[in-house]
């Protein structure tokens, strides 16, 4: 069940907007008693994607609109979008030192908006490709790519950091833990409930509610094994955590919230059961790993995870655990 804060509310309300103002002449042609149908139409069209990838993209078409109407443009201009006038906005964005992923946004968000309704987007016209290409070409700058955190790294950070009564630095050991041996993303991680979890005498059983490459919301089960007499075992630091943590085993609270410090080396996990944002867990990955790396601003969460180890891991789940396991 959906939680929705302001952010969701006013979203949802720019997006029956959207939906309403670009199927107007359908709404106007609907019978009277089948009008209450029509209006439950945006909802299922929220949910064709996940919640994150439609406000991606109904931001993307709403700058579009916001420029339009700020340059006086007709209204059966504004939708659908005419191919030239959609070239003059990718202009705009390139005289405006825009990036590569503005562009890419205004034209996947314009190339949404119209999919979404049955209409022809100007995105599939020759000329906006065109143009689309040259305006890459022009902002494109050389990609550099992040580093992966290896095992070496995450020996170095538990060396420096590891107490075990510092509930403060074993949250940070333990979410860097579980994202590298459960290839777990930030996201996923941060969103874990106690009740999700089930520990086992040989691994631990993870329950992922909602993922990225989750389209229909199933869920799915990761498995991370235990790796006996290693300081880096996953769901050993995890139960330390948990420990440290008050956590009970039946509890539905969030497992990573923020902490509450009482002295120099207490801390207390807070009562108010909200997961930790992401900015924060990138500022406390920051701030551990930039002591045991050379540049830090190679690294970042999700080179706690590559393309390699997450390979790798699909062959065999108990992949991570005995690279953990051999450098121990």
């Amino acid at each position: 069940m959906h939680i929705y804060n302001d952010f969701n509310i006013r979203f949802s309300f720019y997006f029956i907007r959207l939906v309403s103002y670009a199927l107007r002449d359908e709404y106007a042609m609907v019978p009277e008693h089948l009008k209450e149908l029509a209006l439950g139409v945006p909802d299922l069209l929220q949910s064709c994607k996940a919640d994150s990838t439609v406000r991606k993209y109904c931001y993307g078409f709403l700058r579009w609109r916001k420029w339009a109407n700020q340059n006086h443009f007709e209204e059966e201009n504004i939708f659908p979008i005419k191919p030239f006038h959609m070239c003059i906005y990718l202009s705009f964005l390139v005289k405006n030192n825009a990036n590569i992923g503005s562009l890419s946004d205004a034209m996947y968000g314009v190339k949404w908006a119209h999919d979404i309704v049955g209409k022809i987007s100007p995105t599939m016209s020759l000329l906006v490709r065109n143009v689309f290409e040259g305006a890459k070409r022009l902002l494109a700058k050389p990609v550099k790519k992040k580093q992966a955190v290896t095992i070496s790294i995450l020996q170095n950070v538990y060396d420096k950091v590891f107490d075990k009564n510092n509930l403060y630095n074993q949250r940070t050991i333990t979410m860097c833990l579980l994202s590298y041996a459960g290839f777990m993303r930030s996201a996923e991680v941060l969103a874990l409930r106690r009740s999700d979890i089930q520990i086992r005498a040989s691994h631990m059983e993870i329950f992922v509610e909602h993922s990225k490459t989750d389209v229909y919301r199933d869920g799915s089960w990761i498995i991370v094994s235990r790796i006996c007499g290693s300081r880096l075992c996953p769901v050993g630091n995890f139960e330390l955590y948990l420990k440290l943590a008050s956590i009970v085993d039946d509890s539905e609270e969030f497992v990573f919230r923020n902490l509450t410090r009482l002295n120099t080396d207490t801390y207390v996990l807070r009562k108010l059961n909200k997961p930790m944002t992401y900015s924060r867990f990138r500022e406390i990955f920051m701030e551990t790993f930039s002591s045991v790396v050379p540049d830090i601003k190679k690294f970042g969460l999700h080179t706690l995870i590559n393309l390699q180890h997450g390979l790798q891991c699909s062959i065999c789940c108990n992949h991570a655990a005995f690279m953990l396991a051999s450098c121990c």
